[in-house]
């Protein structure tokens, strides 16, 4: 019988061979180290038990032949992929695989998808009703799939490479005019209606603002600094690096945040809160309720919640406001995406540009005798 000694520090010796065991996503792993239970080994041992239980568990992952059954492959990818992604990154690509990609491949086997395969998975989603873009984001979750299998040699060409992307229209754009943004505003009542009256004027995203705090609101300042956000009941920073930005509190901004202080001030470190004093981590109630119930009291055909956004960088932009502050304050990545999407809200006028090169004249001639009348002017002035 093997001789067996357990150490509560994660490794065991049995047979003179140090082991060590633990959990590992929450199942229990037990790997010999293949080394030998000597002072100087049990002294290293006890200090790096876990950081060996991992490194050995990864390089046997790493040897072992991945399944080519496409879910077992596909949910071994995505979990690789979970240290490079953003959390809420990567709850959205499994969210994306489990809702629209894994019912349709579920009984595959990785080597048996073909193009006809993909190409009319992509067209039943676009049937269905999604918009290109969501086609698109859908696409990038199964192709990273796909790609990782085909570098694996697993399969020996993703398909996708054939099958072009689907065409995206441009969003449509219906701000809100400000006699409406005042009839929304006096149906909607108490912390409700400053939420929206803080999206019509900061143009700020509805995952940015369930996630703000007070602490992330500078009266002194008058600025609003945007550090994290909410998408798929995860509080993480945003997508991209323009988002973390501070905004302009605006007069009519601040108005609001200072009634909200009766709200949740010293309730809770969140602003937004729902009735049980805690944030809200989904926003269907936002959009679904706050926002539907506003614009039906107020007489008004339904619009998208964003169209918030738009408004006020439509209205900003219309009104003759800096174009790249309002870029900035949107946080787009680049002043170009700003001008793609409201260059039509520029305002035009018929004001005459550089008018100061009228009274200059670039003719050899006319320069000459300009010349030579201001020399002679000078001279009388002396």
């Amino acid at each position: 019988m093997s001789k067996l000694k357990v150490n509560k520090s994660g490794f065991i010796v049995r047979n003179n061979i140090i082991y060590v065991q633990g959990s590992i996503d929450g199942e229990f792993k037990r790997y010999s180290t293949g080394k030998k239970d000597t002072k100087l080994n049990l002294s290293w041992i006890k200090k790096n038990a876990q950081k060996e239980l991992n490194r050995i568990h990864q390089d046997k992952e790493q040897k072992k032949e991945p399944s080519t059954k496409f879910v077992d492959y596909a949910y071994l990818s995505l979990k690789l992929k979970k240290s490079r992604l953003k959390k809420n990154t990567y709850v959205e690509y499994i969210s994306k695989f489990e809702s629209c990609i894994k019912p349709y491949f579920k009984d595959y086997d990785l080597r048996d998808i073909t193009r006809l395969d993909l190409k009319k998975w992509q067209n039943d989603l676009v049937q269905s009703g999604k918009s290109g873009k969501t086609v698109n984001n859908y696409r990038v979750v199964f192709n990273s799939i796909l790609e990782e299998a085909r570098k694996d040699g697993l399969i020996k060409k993703n398909h996708f490479s054939d099958i072009d992307k689907e065409k995206i229209q441009k969003p449509t754009i219906t701000p809100f005019s400000l006699e409406e943004i005042k009839l929304i505003l006096k149906n909607a009542t108490g912390w409700e209606k400053y939420f929206i009256q803080i999206s019509f004027f900061t143009g700020m995203r509805t995952g940015e603002l369930l996630a703000l705090k007070w602490e992330d609101i500078n009266f002194r300042n008058k600025q609003i600094h945007i550090k994290k956000s909410i998408r798929k009941k995860v509080l993480d920073t945003p997508k991209t690096d323009s988002s973390i930005r501070a905004v302009d509190m605006l007069p009519i901004v601040e108005d609001a945040f200072n009634s909200l202080k009766i709200h949740s001030y010293m309730k809770n470190d969140f602003i937004f809160l729902d009735s049980n004093n805690s944030p809200f981590y989904d926003s269907s109630y936002i959009r679904e309720g706050v926002w539907r119930r506003a614009l039906k009291m107020s007489g008004l055909d339904y619009r998208p919640l964003y169209q918030t956004r738009h408004t006020f960088a439509s209205l900003m932009i219309s009104k003759g406001e800096d174009i790249l502050w309002v870029s900035k304050t949107l946080g787009h990545s680049s002043l170009q995406t700003t001008l793609t999407r409201y260059a039509r809200f520029i305002k035009s006028d018929k004001t005459q540009r550089a008018s100061f090169l009228n009274s200059v004249s670039f003719d050899e001639n006319n320069c000459t005798k300009t010349a030579q009348i201001e020399t002679e002017s000078r001279q009388g002035a002396s």
